[in-house]
């Protein structure tokens, strides 16, 4: 369940994208601010999404958050190659 996913988040080291809705009626802003800071990537990046409901890839925001995604692919191509040529 939830403590179980929540207990694993500090162990990740996958580079994350964390989209949280300021207006998720569900999951309060709060609440996944502390769930992103207890994830344990050092790549890392919370985006606090203003308009959106409770699963902005299919709200209003969906459109942002597409651009959010390939952005955030983007840049991970970006340091993924950099460090196979060792520039990092």
């Amino acid at each position: 369940g939830a403590e179980g996913a929540r207990a694993l988040l500090p162990r990740g080291p996958e580079p994350t994208l964390h989209g949280q809705s300021k207006e998720d009626n569900r999951i309060t802003a709060g609440v996944g601010a502390r769930a992103f800071a207890s994830i344990g990537a050092s790549a890392k990046k919370l985006e606090m999404l203003i308009g959106c409901g409770h699963v902005p890839t299919v709200d209003f925001c969906r459109d942002k958050v597409a651009s959010l995604v390939i952005e955030w692919l983007d840049n991970a191509a970006g340091m993924a190659t950099e460090n196979e040529q060792g520039t990092a």
